[in-house]
């Protein structure tokens, strides 16, 4: 009760007197709160530290940097005070003096009014007194502008002006809603109309004010670059009309990258990860909360706010009736208070009808703005998620341990119930790591995005439960909550099942990842051995069971989908029966609101969203266990530079009875991601071995359990000086560097390593420049991959390219040091690979140098150029290098330091003078003629780099929608539209039915139905006053109608289960078709086509694509086609029985139009450009994982990290600016939906229809207006998903690799003959690998028989490798042809020339699986023979035991010693990663022993061996191989030097040499005899020259 206004209460608005009490307490309140904050210090100096109190959960993640805007906020208004009107820019001034007016004629307006009535003494004075308190408080309005000028809003006036307005608005709404039970005077109606007037106009002037100044450098940037966010106006973030200038953008241009705006530094991904970063929580997902609590806390009030406006209508109306959280809720009300005035019609209210309209219309609105900023928090904490989680992913995998070595535990089959075998586990391989950054990380940051139907439909269910079980049906809703109580208690069993599924699926996902990134690795190889078909069954048995996961999982879903979509069905007939069996009437204003299921509604989301939320709880975990996976020590990963220790540092690298192993899963002595310090890594790491076996079962486990170790070394290299590492293949050579780098685990003793700072001569003393064994290029530039980072110095850069004998290559790439190296360098040949590694490492500034065999693929003489130019030169002076090499006698004049290797011990070490003093090492031999000094470097004309084509543009193409139509069955696709059409038409058809129950009532039958007048409606609804003739009273046969409402019911969730049954299927069907033909594509593909292919898209087309394929396509699908069916069921219903409303319905539609097409313009490119831009984050994480190794030993994680920020900002702003555009959409489609609720309501309050023919137009209407959002909305959903089948497509129309068999033109079994004479001839060949390119080879011809032994000789790039390749028909000549046996090769399939043809390439690669697996993968060979294949090889030693074999990751190619058994069960990881890459070579020659063809190729096949082992090697070609044509390409000439014919190539354009051996090394001037005295073993070549000369003249003799 109010003691100024009689009995009136505190709420009764319909009396002026308490009107104008709130319109004046509110504002003076408020106003004397702004003046005593700007005016009192020390209430300011409270308020300040009250606000700081509850900022921090508010304040924004990251915040604009002070230099790039300009802030005024309510917090700094005394910097604002000093400000006067004429340091405001003039474009403001108008404004400020504008609003200053306003406010000054609303002053004199109220205090002129409240005089008035004081004057007049009508009885009126407490409004008086109201009225001139209001009037006061727009003085402050007056003052601020005046004595604060500034350009940007204020937010204390923007208050006050919305209190104004309110307020405004509920006096001029109470007048017209009492119209009949108050009188208004004219003037006062004028009065009211101006003082709105006036509050809008001020109102509008602060909206259209900036929140922010640009500096004058950002200015010219706004709209053009940078996303105006951070300084639009509050008008513009209320209706996102900020976002329209990108909009109109998109729908006039084809949008590229730098056409879509920056994103705002607070969106930026490197501020956002730092200040993650340093967030410490026990858990991921904590840690996720309190990084994004702003955001969050934001987004959950705005949706209580949604919630709370849905109501909002019921409350001011006095509407007592259920409503929902999602944009139903006002029509709702509309339809029980407009059906409920139909069915009891006064001339009396229609004027309140009208303003219920207009109150539910300003309600819908205020809704929509809700509900668009609360998605808007949502949606900027999922991009944020997402980079929080990318960014910590790629961060961890800088960090992590390698395990690429690492052989994983067999996969556990989907029949068996073994939900902890798919837990997350450590030592994920690099296919799962990509899965965990593709899709685990996208899954998550999805659900925050959607986390509001968690809480928000949580909300709408207690408050759903109050008032509709109280008002609408009372006691009987309770049995319609008992059935969803039921539903709820079902669902949870059900999505009980789907975690293990979940964790299966994600489980197989991984392992079929792992085998295709191992294939796409391998392609080249698996061609050379025509496997192609045994690795696509290897796929599709992972791809099945990956498919029985995902089927079960699919039925799982179908499990849920049945109880929700019988849920509403048994709701509503379980609480109509409880209803008319109390004895009440089911009238159409109940019978239609409850038959829209508003019980329900908030829980048909539930069903997916509680599967998302359990998908992203297993993508969470598996995220959290990479993240807690053990880390390298801090002396091996230093992103952040630190100074040296002076006490521990001596300058020197070095090892104190160190013992290393490598690194295992489950290690527990590994550093945890918590314990990793930043000590410096000067500092020993010492560290005890544990006791007990390996703790992970998918280890590598050799027969006897052991595991390869370093033990014993104690090592210190000489500063300055160069260190020679040597011994037989698999001793621990390449063990022992990594080790020195901090990749193995150390058992005790010290790694001794110095600090990552500036040295002498501009040398970075602690960094270390690294050349692997198996070198790692990026893909970019030749001249990208030798920078590496570091700064351009152009004479250093000519230098290095001369003394590592890249000149000739660059001189004759046609783009010079900016050719594209491709993945791993595969258009590279292997000693162009090894050399540009080669000069990274030199290049860089770096005081140490470790090469791991840089001379294996490189020939004799290019390996003396590179000893006499680089070794010995001034690149390499005063640096410690420590060389890894089996060319001792190359390097030894040079080398201070020895060390030599033996079963992972170092056997002998010491200072090489010293050890020839005491007799332990051979005498130096003499140094060879020196060679003619290289000319010094020339200038190389730069060449521009062709652009690489972009991703198909434009929407997407009817091809793409035939694609999956295709592939899914047109027959499917049939019955599932005639399905859901069933499913809609059902609901039509219970509406209708509940119309006619309606009318079955004797008393309603009767009832007039219109407000003023008879129904002009009979033309369109001739039964409008008659109930069915059949039907029985509904008085007096209730039951009759239930069971008929119950009969519809069932049928249509019936059709709605079978259609969404036939869908998951259809999709299923669709997935395995299109990726198997992906599949088969893609592995038969030209070898050029995947080299010019990035790894990362083709992995990127198997992953993210088919996952949106396996999953989202699905869902998107069925919502757009129950949207679609709905819109168009719910068009031709409200034609039917009610065409007044198609007028209005034009015009919304018109205006649905006008905002779709320019959402879809933009939407559509956005999201296209988001996609392909993640390729290059998901490429780049691949080769970061290949590299790793490389990577940290030139310290260069901060700047790996820095392009990785630029590849997710780029990517982000896509997501970003696609989100805000659709945020844009919702608003005006809320608004568009307000006005059809509008014009809904006031056709209906008309008269032209009946109650039940108007709750059925109102109801069908709504469904038009929000189907027309969901098609909207989710089109462009569904066009990105359509994308992953458009890319998918792309990859099947690749060009193709030769016929793989010719059925016409196969050749004999017995094909080819060694007996035929010539055996092989090539005819006048050239080569070019492309139109326009130039030719490789040119004019080659000979001819060889067969058996022989034949060798290939050339500089590296001279054209070996093509002319091998086009042997093997990789290639076809332009000119000429080769012949075997008889039949040119370019007649026959290539299945069937291959195979007949073994291959051995140098770059040798091991399958995961077993040894026997990957010597005999077909099983054509027995246990004895295989063991005899490995002897032969020296794998095993002529008693039978082992000679080496080991374990280790490698990038690195992990060279090991002997020790664990190697028996045919020995497992292989991925790769033959823990193999050394000369264990791999011997691995390959003996699968190429166990075939025994007639034609043999080795490509530089032990070039990675030892000398002494190669030696064996060789002796057992000669045996094996004596009827056979062996074709043998090598540097080691020793090795070709007694073959019967060598075919020495000079760049292979024009000139060749086909000779004997002999005859080409007495030939003066000759290539091979300048390469043989380029050779440190010339007097053993010359040696063996002689003899054969002197065999074959004792033969002749």
């Amino acid at each position: 009760m109010l003691p100024w206004c009689g009995d009136s209460g505190l709420i009764d608005i319909s009396n002026a007197c308490v009107q104008s009490f709130w319109s004046a307490i509110l504002p003076a309140l408020l106003t004397i709160t702004f003046v005593l904050v700007s005016v009192a210090p020390s209430i300011r100096i409270f308020l300040t530290r009250v606000r700081d109190g509850i900022k921090p959960p508010f304040q924004s993640y990251v915040v604009l940097g002070e230099d790039e805007m300009t802030e005024t906020s309510l917090d700094t208004q005394e910097d604002a005070t000093t400000d006067n009107i004429h340091s405001t820019p003039f474009m403001y001034q108008w404004r400020l003096a504008l609003l200053a007016f306003i406010a000054l004629l609303e002053v004199f307006a109220w205090t002129a009014f409240g005089i008035y009535h004081l004057v007049r003494d009508d009885g009126n004075s407490k409004i008086a007194i109201f009225s001139i308190v209001i009037g006061t408080t727009w003085l402050y309005n007056v003052l601020k502008p005046v004595f604060c000028p500034r350009p940007t809003a204020y937010i204390d006036m923007f208050i006050l002006y919305t209190f104004h307005l309110i307020f405004g608005v509920i006096r001029i709404g109470a007048s017209i809603y009492y119209l009949q039970a108050t009188s208004v005077a004219i003037l006062e109606w004028i009065g009211m109309s101006l003082n709105l007037v006036a509050i809008i106009a001020g109102l509008g002037i602060i909206s259209t004010m900036p929140l922010k100044i640009p500096s004058d450098d950002l200015r010219k940037e706004i709209y053009d670059k940078r996303s105006p966010e951070d300084y639009a106006s509050i008008f513009e973030w209320a209706t996102y009309s900020w976002v329209y200038p990108l909009i109109k953008r998109g729908n006039t241009m084809e949008m590229k990258y730098e056409d879509v705006w920056d994103l705002t530094p607070a969106m930026h991904s490197g501020p956002i990860f730092d200040k993650f970063s340093s967030i410490e929580r026990p858990n991921l997902l904590l840690r996720l909360i309190a990084a994004n609590r702003s955001d969050l806390i934001l987004d959950i009030l705005l949706t209580v706010v949604t919630v709370s406006l849905s109501y909002a209508a019921p409350y001011f109306l006095r509407l007592v009736i259920h409503v929902t959280v999602d944009s139903f809720a006002l029509l709702c009300i509309l339809t029980s208070r407009i059906l409920d005035l139909i069915e009891n019609p006064t001339p009396e209210r229609r004027s309140e009808a009208y303003v219920l309209a207009l109150l539910a219309f300003v309600c819908a609105v205020l809704k929509g703005e809700a509900d668009a900023q609360h998605l808007f928090f949502g949606r900027r904490a999922s991009a944020r998620v997402s980079a929080q989680l990318v960014n910590a992913i790629y961060d961890k995998a800088l960090k992590r341990r390698d395990y690429s070595g690492v052989v994983k535990e067999k996969e556990a089959e989907p029949n068996k119930d073994v939900p902890k075998s798919n837990d997350p586990k450590p030592g994920a391989d690099i296919g799962k790591v990509v899965n965990v950054m593709a899709i685990d990380a996208s899954k998550v940051s999805a659900i925050v995005a959607s986390a509001y139907l968690l809480y928000g439909g949580m909300l709408n269910i207690i408050l759903n439960i109050q008032i509709y079980t109280h008002s609408l049906m009372g006691s009987a809703a309770f049995a319609g909550f008992a059935v969803i109580v039921v539903a709820w208690i079902l669902h949870i069993y059900v999505t009980r099942l789907k975690i293990p599924l979940q964790k299966g699926l994600s489980t197989s996902r991984d392992r079929r990842m792992s085998i295709l990134h191992e294939l796409v690795n391998a392609v080249r190889f698996i061609k050379f051995f025509t496997w192609e078909d045994s690795w696509i069954m290897r796929v599709m048995d992972a791809r099945d069971k990956e498919m029985d996961w995902l089927k079960r999982s699919r039925m799982n879903s179908i499990e849920s989908a049945t109880l929700w979509a019988a849920a509403p069905v048994l709701v509503s007939f379980f609480s109509f029966f409880a209803y008319v069996y109390q004895g009440n009437k089911l009238t159409p204003s109940i019978a239609f609101t409850a038959s829209l299921d508003l019980r329900v509604q908030p829980l048909n989301v539930f069903p997916n969203f509680i599967m998302q939320i359990f998908e992203a709880r297993v993508s969470l975990e598996r995220v959290e266990a990479f993240l807690n996976e053990e880390e390298i020590s801090d002396y091996a990963s230093s992103p952040v530079a630190l100074s040296p220790d002076p006490e521990t540092y001596d300058g020197a690298l070095a090892i104190q009875g160190g013992r290393f192993k490598w690194n295992k899963v489950g290690d527990k002595k590994a550093n945890p991601p918590q314990e990793r310090s930043g000590e410096l890594n000067t500092q020993p790491v010492v560290q005890t071995e544990p006791a007990g076996p390996p703790v992970d079962a998918g280890e590598i486990a050799l027969r006897d359990g052991n595991y390869f170790e370093l033990r014993g070394i104690s090592v210190r290299f000489p500063e300055g000086e160069l260190s020679l590492v040597t011994g037989p293949t698999g001793c621990g050579k390449t063990a022992l560097l990594l080790a020195l780098l901090g990749e193995m685990t150390i058992v005790e003793g010290k790694l001794v390593r110095p600090k990552h700072t500036s040295g002498t001569e501009h040398l970075d003393s602690g960094a270390i420049s690294y050349a692997a064994q198996t070198p790692w290029l990026q893909r970019g530039t030749v001249k990208q991959n030798i920078l590496f980072g570091y700064p351009y110095d152009e004479q250093r850069y000519e230098n290095v390219i001369e003394s590592c004998a890249l000149l000739p290559d660059l001189e004759s790439w046609e783009e010079g040091d900016h050719t594209e190296v491709g993945d791993r360098g595969s258009n590279l040949s292997g000693g162009q690979k090894a050399r540009v590694g080669l000069a990274r490492a030199v290049y860089a500034q770096t005081q140490y140098v470790l090469l791991d065999d840089p001379f294996s693929a490189i020939d004799i003489k290019t390996s003396r150029f590179l000893y006499d130019q680089l070794i010995c030169g001034p690149l390499l002076a005063s640096r410690t290098v420590i060389l890894v090499t089996h060319h001792v006698e190359l390097v030894l004049p040079s080398v201070a330091y020895i060390v030599h290797m033996q079963d992972g011990r170092i056997a002998t070490q010491g200072y090489v003078k010293d050890l020839q003093a005491s007799g332990r090492l051979p005498p130096l031999q003499e140094d060879l003629p020196e060679e003619e000094s290289p000319k010094p470097p020339r200038k190389r004309k730069q060449r521009a780099k062709k652009p690489v084509p972009d991703e198909v543009s434009g929407a997407v193409t009817l091809s793409t929608y035939k694609t999956y139509l295709q592939a899914s069955s047109y027959w499917i696709w049939i019955a599932f539209a005639l399905l859901i059409i069933s499913s809609h038409v059902m609901t039509v058809v219970e509406k209708l039915w509940i119309r006619e129950w309606g009318r079955a009532y004797g008393n309603v039958q009767m009832d007039t139905s219109m407000l003023h007048r008879p129904s002009k409606n009979a033309s369109f609804d001739p039964n409008y006053q008659q109930n069915l003739v059949f039907l029985p009273d509904a008085g007096v046969h209730p039951l009759f109608f239930v069971k008929v409402y119950a009969i519809v019911g069932f049928f249509m969730a019936l059709f709605n289960i079978a259609s969404t049954t036939t869908l998951y299927f259809s999709g299923l069907r669709a997935s395995r078709s299109l990726f198997h033909r992906l599949l088969e594509k893609v592995m038969h593909a030209t070898l050029p086509w995947h080299d010019a292919t990035p790894r990362g898209r083709i992995l990127n087309r198997f992953s993210k694509d088919m996952d949106a394929i396996d999953i989202s396509l699905s869902n998107n699908v069925s919502t757009i086609s129950n949207a679609l069916v709905n819109f168009l069921v719910a068009v031709i219903t409200v034609i039917i029985f009610f065409p007044e409303f198609i007028v209005p319905a034009l015009a919304i539609a018109f205006c649905y139009h006008f905002v779709a097409v320019r959402y879809l313009g933009i939407n559509r490119q956005l999201r296209r450009m988001e996609s392909t831009s993640r390729s290059p984050i998901f490429s780049g994480f691949g080769e970061l994982l290949d590299g790793i190794v490389t990577i940290r030993a030139f310290q260069s994680e901060s700047r790996f990290m820095k392009e990785f920020h630029v590849k997710v900002d780029i990517a982000n702003k896509m997501y970003y600016n696609s989100w805000m555009t659709s945020r844009w959409l919702l608003f005006n489609y809320d608004v568009l939906g307000a006005f059809a609720v509008l014009a809904t309501t006031l056709f209906a309050l008309s008269g032209y229809v009946g109650a039940g023919t108007a709750g059925l137009s109102i109801t069908s209407a709504m469904t038009f207006t929000f189907s027309v959002y969901l098609v909207c909305r989710f089109w462009a959903s569904l066009e990105l998903e359509l994308n992953a089948v458009e890319r998918v497509a792309e990859y099947l129309n690749v060009p193709q690799d030769f016929p793989t068999v010719i059925e016409s033109n196969r050749p004999p079994a017995y094909w080819p003959s060694t007996s035929t004479t010539p055996f092989l001839s090539v005819e006048d060949i050239s080569v070019r690998y492309a139109p326009g390119l130039p030719r490789v080879l040119s004019k080659v011809s000979f001819t060889l028989d067969a058996p022989a032994r034949i060798g290939v000789v050339g500089r590296t790039g001279s054209g070996k490798s093509t002319l091998i390749i086009s042997l093997l028909r990789f290639v076809d000549p332009e000119l000429g042809r080769i012949v075997i046996d008889g039949i040119d090769i370019a007649k026959i399939g290539v299945r069937d020339l291959r195979s007949r043809i073994t291959y051995i390439p140098e770059d040798a690669v091991l399958f995961s699986g077993s040894v026997r697996d990957n010597i005999d993968p077909f099983k054509e060979h027995e246990d004895v023979d295989c063991y005899d294949a490995l002897r032969r090889v020296q794998l095993l030693g002529d008693d039978s035991q082992p000679r080496s074999s080991a374990s280790g990751p490698s990038q690195a190619g992990a060279d090991t010693s002997p020790g664990p058994l190697l028996t045919l069960d020995t497992e292989v990881a991925p790769g033959g990663a823990n193999f050394s890459l000369g264990q791999r070579q011997l691995v390959a020659m003996a699968r190429a022993l166990l075939k025994q063809t007639p034609i043999v190729v080795l490509d530089e096949a032990t070039s990675s061996v030892d000398f002494e082992t190669d030696e064996k090697i060789q002796a057992t070609l000669r045996e094996q191989f004596n009827n056979s044509l062996l074709i043998t390409v090598a540097h080691r000439l020793n090795n070709i030097i007694d073959y019967d014919r060598l075919i020495v190539l000079q760049d292979g354009k024009a000139s060749y040499f086909f000779d004997t051996p002999l005859k080409l090394f007495y030939k003066e001037g000759g290539v091979f005899r300048d390469i043989c005295r380029s050779s440190e073993s010339y007097e053993e070549l010359e040696a063996t020259v002689a003899k054969v000369r002197d065999d074959l003249q004792a033969a002749s003799t």
